[in-house]
Protein backbone atom coordinates (compact mmCIF):
# COMPACT_ATOMS: atom_id res chain seq x y z
CA UNK A 1 0.00 0.00 0.00
CA UNK A 2 1.30 3.02 -1.22
CA UNK A 3 2.30 5.21 1.91
CA UNK A 4 0.14 8.48 2.47
CA UNK A 5 1.94 11.74 3.90
CA UNK A 6 0.48 14.71 5.23
CA UNK A 7 2.44 17.16 2.24
CA UNK A 8 0.97 14.71 -0.39
CA UNK A 9 -2.82 15.49 1.68
CA UNK A 10 -1.90 19.06 1.96
CA UNK A 11 -1.54 19.66 -1.43
CA UNK A 12 -4.17 17.05 -2.69
CA UNK A 13 -6.48 19.58 -0.56
CA UNK A 14 -5.11 22.90 -1.80
CA UNK A 15 -5.47 21.80 -5.36
CA UNK A 16 -8.98 20.43 -4.95
CA UNK A 17 -9.97 23.16 -3.27
CA UNK A 18 -8.52 25.94 -6.20
CA UNK A 19 -10.23 23.66 -9.02
CA UNK A 20 -13.82 23.75 -7.74
CA UNK A 21 -13.01 27.27 -7.51
CA UNK A 22 -12.02 28.07 -10.47
CA UNK A 23 -14.44 25.76 -11.86
CA UNK A 24 -17.24 27.89 -10.30
CA UNK A 25 -16.30 30.70 -11.55
CA UNK A 26 -15.53 30.09 -14.88
CA UNK A 27 -18.90 28.48 -15.57
CA UNK A 28 -20.88 31.68 -14.16
CA UNK A 29 -18.76 33.93 -16.24
CA UNK A 30 -19.71 32.30 -19.78
CA UNK A 31 -23.14 31.73 -18.32
CA UNK A 32 -24.20 29.73 -15.10
CA UNK A 33 -27.33 31.50 -15.33
CA UNK A 34 -28.05 30.09 -18.24
CA UNK A 35 -27.87 26.03 -17.21
CA UNK A 36 -31.72 25.78 -16.95
CA UNK A 37 -32.80 23.62 -13.73
CA UNK A 38 -33.01 19.77 -14.89
CA UNK A 39 -31.31 20.67 -18.11
CA UNK A 40 -28.94 17.88 -19.36
CA UNK A 41 -26.05 20.67 -19.09
CA UNK A 42 -27.36 21.27 -15.37
CA UNK A 43 -26.81 17.79 -14.61
CA UNK A 44 -23.85 17.30 -16.49
CA UNK A 45 -22.01 19.84 -14.20
CA UNK A 46 -23.70 18.56 -11.23
CA UNK A 47 -22.11 15.72 -11.69
CA UNK A 48 -18.87 16.98 -11.75
CA UNK A 49 -19.29 18.89 -8.74
CA UNK A 50 -20.06 15.49 -7.42
CA UNK A 51 -16.73 13.96 -8.76
CA UNK A 52 -14.91 16.45 -6.76
CA UNK A 53 -16.90 15.40 -3.09
CA UNK A 54 -15.73 12.02 -4.49
CA UNK A 55 -12.17 12.91 -4.72
CA UNK A 56 -12.04 14.84 -1.09
CA UNK A 57 -13.87 11.76 0.40
CA UNK A 58 -10.66 9.64 -0.98
CA UNK A 59 -8.05 11.93 -0.01
CA UNK A 60 -10.22 12.29 2.91
CA UNK A 61 -9.92 8.46 3.62
CA UNK A 62 -5.85 9.13 3.40
CA UNK A 63 -6.08 11.05 6.64
CA UNK A 64 -7.84 8.37 8.53
CA UNK A 65 -5.11 6.30 7.33
CA UNK A 66 -2.50 8.82 8.06
CA UNK A 67 -3.75 9.37 11.48
CA UNK A 68 -3.08 5.60 12.81
CA UNK A 69 0.61 6.67 13.19
CA UNK A 70 -0.67 9.42 15.54
CA UNK A 71 -2.67 8.32 18.41
CA UNK A 72 -6.11 7.35 19.65
CA UNK A 73 -7.21 11.01 19.66
CA UNK A 74 -5.84 12.28 16.51
CA UNK A 75 -7.39 8.56 14.89
CA UNK A 76 -11.07 8.60 16.16
CA UNK A 77 -10.90 12.54 15.15
CA UNK A 78 -9.64 11.46 11.45
CA UNK A 79 -13.01 9.22 11.64
CA UNK A 80 -15.61 11.18 12.79
CA UNK A 81 -14.34 13.40 10.18
CA UNK A 82 -14.48 10.46 7.21
CA UNK A 83 -18.00 9.94 8.41
CA UNK A 84 -19.09 13.50 8.39
CA UNK A 85 -17.91 13.89 4.93
CA UNK A 86 -19.92 10.83 3.64
CA UNK A 87 -23.33 12.55 5.12
CA UNK A 88 -22.82 15.59 3.61
CA UNK A 89 -21.77 13.77 0.00
CA UNK A 90 -24.85 12.09 0.61
CA UNK A 91 -27.14 15.56 1.03
CA UNK A 92 -24.64 16.92 -2.39
CA UNK A 93 -26.21 14.12 -3.84
CA UNK A 94 -29.68 14.77 -2.74
CA UNK A 95 -29.12 18.99 -3.47
CA UNK A 96 -28.47 18.32 -7.12
CA UNK A 97 -31.66 17.42 -7.31
CA UNK A 98 -31.56 14.95 -10.33
CA UNK A 99 -35.30 13.78 -10.58
CA UNK A 100 -36.24 17.24 -10.69
CA UNK A 101 -38.19 17.62 -7.50
CA UNK A 102 -40.20 20.88 -6.44
CA UNK A 103 -42.68 21.74 -3.80
CA UNK A 104 -42.70 18.62 -2.01
CA UNK A 105 -43.03 19.99 1.63
CA UNK A 106 -45.88 22.66 0.41
CA UNK A 107 -47.23 25.55 -1.50
CA UNK A 108 -44.07 27.75 -0.23
CA UNK A 109 -40.74 26.37 -0.95
CA UNK A 110 -40.14 25.46 -4.43
CA UNK A 111 -36.48 23.89 -3.89
CA UNK A 112 -37.90 21.69 -1.78
CA UNK A 113 -34.65 18.98 -1.87
CA UNK A 114 -32.90 21.48 -0.12
CA UNK A 115 -34.82 20.76 3.28
CA UNK A 116 -35.08 16.89 2.16
CA UNK A 117 -31.04 17.25 2.23
CA UNK A 118 -31.26 18.13 6.32
CA UNK A 119 -31.82 14.80 6.91
CA UNK A 120 -28.02 14.22 5.75
CA UNK A 121 -26.42 17.31 6.20
CA UNK A 122 -27.80 17.84 10.42
CA UNK A 123 -26.28 14.52 11.69
CA UNK A 124 -22.50 15.38 9.31
CA UNK A 125 -22.65 18.55 10.84
CA UNK A 126 -23.28 16.83 14.25
CA UNK A 127 -20.46 14.48 13.79
CA UNK A 128 -18.27 17.68 13.40
CA UNK A 129 -18.84 19.08 16.10
CA UNK A 130 -18.61 15.50 18.12
CA UNK A 131 -15.17 15.53 16.62
CA UNK A 132 -14.37 19.19 18.10
CA UNK A 133 -15.39 17.71 21.56
CA UNK A 134 -13.37 14.68 20.97
CA UNK A 135 -10.23 17.37 20.38
CA UNK A 136 -10.68 19.28 23.14
CA UNK A 137 -12.35 17.19 26.09
CA UNK A 138 -8.94 16.71 27.75
CA UNK A 139 -9.17 20.56 27.96
CA UNK A 140 -12.22 22.02 27.84
CA UNK A 141 -14.76 20.33 30.48
CA UNK A 142 -17.98 18.38 30.20
CA UNK A 143 -19.94 20.93 32.58
CA UNK A 144 -18.19 23.53 29.75
CA UNK A 145 -19.22 22.09 26.90
CA UNK A 146 -22.67 21.39 28.20
CA UNK A 147 -23.14 24.85 28.59
CA UNK A 148 -21.45 25.93 25.06
CA UNK A 149 -23.83 23.65 23.94
CA UNK A 150 -26.84 25.16 25.38
CA UNK A 151 -25.86 28.37 24.14
CA UNK A 152 -25.62 27.29 20.58
CA UNK A 153 -28.91 25.75 20.92
CA UNK A 154 -30.47 29.17 22.21
CA UNK A 155 -29.09 30.89 19.49
CA UNK A 156 -29.91 28.65 16.72
CA UNK A 157 -33.26 28.21 17.62
CA UNK A 158 -33.73 32.34 18.05
CA UNK A 159 -32.42 32.81 14.49
CA UNK A 160 -35.25 30.17 13.56
CA UNK A 161 -37.61 32.23 15.42
CA UNK A 162 -36.69 35.48 13.17
CA UNK A 163 -37.29 33.81 10.41
CA UNK A 164 -40.26 31.62 10.78
CA UNK A 165 -42.63 31.24 8.37
CA UNK A 166 -46.56 29.59 9.37
CA UNK A 167 -47.22 28.81 5.37
CA UNK A 168 -44.45 26.36 5.41
CA UNK A 169 -45.05 22.99 6.25
CA UNK A 170 -44.63 21.98 10.08
CA UNK A 171 -42.06 19.39 8.71
CA UNK A 172 -40.26 21.07 7.17
CA UNK A 173 -40.31 23.63 9.70
CA UNK A 174 -39.16 21.31 12.52
CA UNK A 175 -36.36 20.36 10.50
CA UNK A 176 -35.14 23.94 9.77
CA UNK A 177 -35.17 24.50 13.19
CA UNK A 178 -33.49 21.55 13.99
CA UNK A 179 -30.61 22.24 11.37
CA UNK A 180 -30.23 25.86 12.80
CA UNK A 181 -29.73 24.61 16.50
CA UNK A 182 -26.81 22.10 14.76
CA UNK A 183 -25.52 24.48 12.93
CA UNK A 184 -25.39 27.32 15.99
CA UNK A 185 -24.01 24.43 17.89
CA UNK A 186 -21.02 24.17 15.48
CA UNK A 187 -20.24 27.21 15.17
CA UNK A 188 -19.96 27.74 19.29
CA UNK A 189 -17.94 24.46 19.33
CA UNK A 190 -14.86 26.14 17.87
CA UNK A 191 -13.97 27.94 20.91
CA UNK A 192 -13.52 24.71 22.12
CA UNK A 193 -10.43 24.74 19.33
CA UNK A 194 -9.56 28.04 20.10
CA UNK A 195 -9.55 27.43 24.14
CA UNK A 196 -7.08 24.00 23.92
CA UNK A 197 -5.13 24.64 20.95
CA UNK A 198 -4.70 28.70 20.48
CA UNK A 199 -6.59 30.55 17.44
CA UNK A 200 -3.98 30.91 15.29
CA UNK A 201 -3.28 27.07 15.09
CA UNK A 202 -6.63 26.17 14.92
CA UNK A 203 -7.62 28.43 12.49
CA UNK A 204 -8.35 26.47 9.51
CA UNK A 205 -10.68 24.27 11.40
CA UNK A 206 -12.24 26.69 12.83
CA UNK A 207 -12.64 28.79 9.82
CA UNK A 208 -13.82 24.95 7.81
CA UNK A 209 -16.70 25.58 10.40
CA UNK A 210 -17.99 29.16 10.11
CA UNK A 211 -17.93 28.81 6.17
CA UNK A 212 -20.25 25.73 6.54
CA UNK A 213 -22.66 27.87 8.75
CA UNK A 214 -22.25 30.80 5.95
CA UNK A 215 -22.92 28.54 3.35
CA UNK A 216 -26.14 27.20 4.77
CA UNK A 217 -27.29 30.80 5.80
CA UNK A 218 -26.80 31.73 2.21
CA UNK A 219 -29.01 28.66 1.18
CA UNK A 220 -31.62 29.68 3.24
CA UNK A 221 -31.90 32.94 2.84
CA UNK A 222 -31.16 33.17 -1.25
CA UNK A 223 -31.88 29.72 -2.55
CA UNK A 224 -34.60 28.54 -0.11
CA UNK A 225 -36.56 31.76 0.64
CA UNK A 226 -35.03 34.05 -1.74
CA UNK A 227 -35.14 34.52 -5.40
CA UNK A 228 -30.73 34.25 -5.61
CA UNK A 229 -30.97 30.99 -7.96
CA UNK A 230 -29.00 29.64 -9.69
CA UNK A 231 -26.19 32.65 -8.83
CA UNK A 232 -26.50 31.66 -5.45
CA UNK A 233 -25.42 27.44 -6.20
CA UNK A 234 -22.04 28.93 -7.09
CA UNK A 235 -21.21 31.37 -4.71
CA UNK A 236 -22.40 28.36 -1.95
CA UNK A 237 -20.48 26.13 -3.49
CA UNK A 238 -17.24 28.24 -3.12
CA UNK A 239 -17.58 28.64 0.10
CA UNK A 240 -19.23 25.38 1.17
CA UNK A 241 -16.25 22.73 -0.71
CA UNK A 242 -13.77 25.38 0.79
CA UNK A 243 -14.98 24.25 4.03
CA UNK A 244 -15.22 21.09 3.86
CA UNK A 245 -11.55 20.88 2.98
CA UNK A 246 -10.79 23.18 5.71
CA UNK A 247 -12.50 20.72 8.19
CA UNK A 248 -10.45 17.93 7.42
CA UNK A 249 -7.76 20.00 8.91
CA UNK A 250 -8.70 19.30 12.33
CA UNK A 251 -6.81 15.81 12.77
CA UNK A 252 -3.65 17.88 12.00
CA UNK A 253 -4.66 20.48 14.47
CA UNK A 254 -5.28 18.08 17.09
CA UNK A 255 -1.55 15.82 15.99
CA UNK A 256 -0.03 19.31 16.44
CA UNK A 257 -1.67 19.96 19.68
CA UNK A 258 0.41 22.58 21.85
CA UNK A 259 -2.46 23.26 23.88
CA UNK A 260 -3.32 27.31 23.79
Amino acid sequence: MVPVTRTTITRAQVALVAVSTLLQVGVFAVGGDRLPARSTARQAFSTVELALVAVLVVVTVGIVRWSAGEGERVAAVARLVLASLVLCAVGDVINRNYPGHAYQWDDVIEHSYLITSILAFAPGYALVVMANRRATCHVVGSRTAAVTVGLGAAAGLIGFATTFDPDVAPGASALMAGYGVVLAVLAASTWWLGRTYGWRPSAPAVAGCLLAVVADWLIATFWIFGDGYPTIEHVNWIIYYASLALIGRLPFVVADGVEG
